[in-house]
């Protein structure tokens, strides 16, 4: 939540800038600043669909029609949208990117802060996601069926991994994660015991040591 105070804090800053330079533009029109336009409802930007939110940040997810059509390797998923003042991205959303059979690799971008329920679903082909420091929360079957899955990194301020997050990931071994071993305990009530598969083992790579997860 501080990463969203902080984009807060500095989206309020340009606003009140932009205010300003309205308030002190002379008299002739074209030194007057132009009129704000504020963010739309639903955009596409870089092939990937956004909706508003309420909270006034966007939800990222591929069209039916675009997963159809999909054949890139790598993904990157913006953290923001261009506009008069840039618009933060929140979430990845649910089973928003799924079933994309040719994709290997994936970033999600600061200050996106969760990864919805299934949204890499099934994702058979993907071996790499790189995920910012601003997330909080892997949901239900985030990554599930990612059976190539290999590599991935999670944050310190992780606060929560779902049911299933990694089912069938059958090629994930090991996890990088940016806290220490005593941060990845305090993680344990927030992490759904079936994270992984039963009979499942994970080396998880803490700052300071390791630690071994299994089920």
């Amino acid at each position: 939540m501080k990463a969203k105070s902080f984009v807060l804090l500095v989206l309020i800053l340009a606003a009140l800038l932009t205010l300003s330079c309205r308030k002190n533009a002379g008299s002739d029109p074209k030194d007057q600043a132009p009129a704000y336009t504020p963010p739309e409802k639903n955009v596409t930007y870089e092939g990937i669909s956004f909706t508003l939110q309420d909270s006034g940040w966007y939800w990222a997810e591929l069209t039916e029609e675009a997963k159809a059509t999909f054949t890139k390797e790598k993904l990157v998923i913006p953290g923001y949208i261009p506009g008069d003042i840039p618009t933060p991205v929140e979430i990845v959303g649910t089973l928003g990117f799924n079933n994309l059979t040719s994709l290997k690799e994936v970033v999600v971008s600061y200050p996106i802060e969760t990864i919805g329920g299934a949204a890499f679903e099934n994702c058979t082909a993907l071996e790499k996601v790189e995920l910012p420091q601003t997330l909080e929360t892997i949901a239900t079957e985030a990554f599930s069926g990612c059976s190539a899955l290999t590599e991935i990194n999670l944050p310190k301020d992780l606060f929560g991994i779902g049911s299933g997050a990694f089912k069938g990931c059958s090629s994930l071994t090991e996890i990088t994660y940016a806290g220490t071993t005593e941060q990845w305990d305090e993680l344990a009530p927030r992490r759904a015991p079936s994270w992984i598969d039963e009979g499942k083992t994970i080396t998880v790579h803490c700052t300071n040591g390791d630690v071994i997860e299994s089920r």
